[in-house]
């Protein structure tokens, strides 16, 4: 049996529900700029880039909002290097709006996301699941006195490791190749 989770899986566009607000910015480079990848500030303000791991991102990469002669072909294929006559620079939408569902790319192979699962900026604009955040705490079998002797406790995870959590997952996932998309609910 297979769960509905309410919702369905989009053609055609990234956006599957939900209000936003979208801003055009310059495209600084091409590189895996992917409708539905997340996006972070390029080398100014106005520029954007692709989102690396861990990075903080300032949205998702939109499609249907393009201007049709920056938007390519579907939402599979990246954002070229110059728009089609006039030529000029690409402008890119940038969606974001805590509560809008995205249909959004998901990174590595045999990753299982299910729903519900809180999800993290991965390479290229990807997205990955959270881990639990750990702490080890050192133990002993002296007794201390002064502070400047107490060891030092280790924290990972998610809090700094991975960057900030960005989204919700809307549906179960298993990814059999390198990306996969994905419904999720953005908290950006």
């Amino acid at each position: 049996m297979v769960a509905d989770s309410g919702l369905t899986a989009p053609t055609g566009k990234i956006v599957v529900k939900g209000k936003y607000t979208m801003q055009e910015l310059e495209c600084e480079t091409t590189t895996s700029m992917i409708p539905g990848a997340l996006a972070k500030k390029g080398t100014t303000q106005s520029d954007v880039v692709v989102c690396t791991a861990a990075g903080s991102p300032v949205g998702w990469i939109g499609y249907e909002q393009a201007h049709s002669r920056c938007r390519p072909a579907d939402i599979d294929t990246a954002y070229a290097a110059t728009a089609a006559e006039p030529v000029g620079p690409i402008m890119v939408p940038i969606i974001s709006g805590p509560g809008t569902v995205i249909y959004a790319l998901l990174f590595g192979t045999s990753q299982t996301v299910v729903k519900g699962d809180p999800l993290c900026p991965g390479a290229l604009g990807t997205l990955v699941k959270a881990t639990a955040l750990t702490a080890l705490v050192p133990t002993g079998g002296s007794y201390v006195m002064a502070t400047s002797a107490t060891p030092t406790m280790t924290i990972g995870g998610t809090l700094g490791a991975q960057g900030p959590i960005v989204a919700i997952a809307e549906e179960n996932v298993t990814t059999t190749s390198t990306m996969a998309r994905i419904m999720v609910r953005s908290l950006i």
